[in-house]
């Protein structure tokens, strides 16, 4: 491109900005004096995070002496409207030294009264064990604990157990715990 076109396409481009600003001023004293600064004074609207989960946490523990325990502890019923998503479990029991744990389940009971028919479980393996410190004498310390993802709808419950290899002693026990939230569901 030359030099005087170059010159030619910039006079064009000042004269245009020059047409549009004095339109511009124009219309602004055509319609009232024009506003410099601009003052808000409404304050901010209330809010509410409503996919929060700390809006509705669920913290919940069983424990119990199980001796003979084959059944399911039931942690938690969710109730209507709401549906229960469980993010962390873990548990800890004392059993007879050389009894082995074979995996925790966490399940998904349609029916609260029946924890033992499950519709859903996760399967959790033993995440250590040993000797229990604060326990009767012959007895193993097992530990699971790890994040999971798991929904329970409403009316149903969230159940908990554990099988091992023979029988855990009379004097065993067991603690199981999860945490997660609730949301609202329509």
């Amino acid at each position: 491109m030359t030099k005087s076109r170059k010159t030619v396409y910039a006079f064009a481009a000042v004269a245009a900005l020059a047409s549009i600003s004095t339109q511009c001023s124009a219309e602004a004293n055509e319609h009232g004096p024009r506003a410099e600064n601009v003052k808000i004074v409404n304050t901010p609207l209330p809010t509410r995070d409503v996919d929060n989960p700390a809006s509705q946490p669920v913290q919940v523990e069983a424990g119990q002496a199980i001796g003979q325990f084959t059944g399911q502890a039931v942690l938690f019923t969710v109730p209507a409207g709401k549906r229960l998503v469980v993010e962390h479990f873990s548990s800890e029991m004392g059993i007879a030294t050389g009894t082995a744990v074979d995996r925790y389940l966490l399940s998904i009971a349609d029916n609260p009264a029946q924890p033992g028919n499950a519709s859903f479980t996760h399967y959790i393996p033993p995440a250590y064990h040993a000797a229990c410190q604060f326990c009767v004498a012959g007895t193993e310390l097992w530990v699971a604990s790890q994040p999971v993802r798991m929904y329970v709808d409403a009316g149903k419950a969230l159940a908990a157990s554990v099988s091992f290899s023979t029988s855990p002693g009379p004097s065993a026990f067991v603690f199981f715990s999860v945490s997660g939230y609730l949301v609202d569901v329509p």
